[in-house]
This record gives structure tokens, C-alpha cells and sequence, in this order.
């Protein structure tokens, strides 16, 4: 293997992603997913260095994410429906490769 191989495989990485929501016509709330989206368009919600720890770790850290939008929805008196579609995103969360040839961003036509 060469150094150059050794510095490609240094830098392949996993991301957990999430569809990003789309904001709610009548008041700039975002509301729902949009999962249709392209994977380039989805939010990276964590990284980790091989795509067997990103599938491992997933379901911990998309609890970790649901509890953190259940404390902000109670604390700041936001809509359970709210707090409902988070939990939906969060809920289609995906592994996905650092090299998927979906995270290259298409231009918007």
C-alpha cells in the first residue's frame, strides 16, 4: 500500500444524517421532513472514523438528539406537534459513507 493509498483510507469517515426539515408555509417554522431531498441536502448530525461505529452508535446518538428536542419543546413552551416532526427526522437518520458519490452536491436547477 502506498502513502497515498494510507492517506485516502485516513480520511474516509461516516456520517449519521438526517433530512432536513422544511419550514412551514404560513409562518417560517420548520415543520416537517423533507426526505425526498437529495443526501448531499441532509444534515450531519455526528461523524465517526469507520461506517461499522456510525451504524453502532446511530440509535444512541438519535436518543440523545430526541431528549435534547423534548428539554428545548418543555423549556421554551414550544408545540408538541413541533416536538413531533423533529422526532421524525431524527427517526429517518442514516449512515452514510464520506465517499457515497450522494454527498456530491448537484447544482439546483
Amino acid at each position: 500500500m502506498t502513502l497515498r493509498h494510507t492517506a485516502a483510507l485516513v480520511l474516509l469517515a461516516s456520517f449519521l444524517m438526517v433530512p432536513p426539515l422544511q419550514p412551514n408555509s404560513c409562518c417560517g417554522v420548520f415543520m416537517y421532513p423533507n426526505s425526498p431531498i437529495p443526501i448531499a441536502k441532509w444534515r450531519t448530525i455526528a461523524t465517526f472514523e469507520t461506517l461499522a461505529k456510525c451504524e453502532q452508535s446511530s440509535s444512541t446518538e438519535v436518543q440523545k438528539r430526541i431528549a435534547s428536542v423534548h428539554l428545548l419543546v418543555s423549556t421554551f413552551g414550544f408545540s408538541n406537534k413541533l416536538e413531533g416532526k423533529w422526532k421524525d427526522a431524527l427517526s429517518q437518520a442514516k449512515c452514510i459513507q464520506s465517499d457515497d458519490p450522494g454527498l456530491k452536491r448537484q447544482p439546483d436547477k
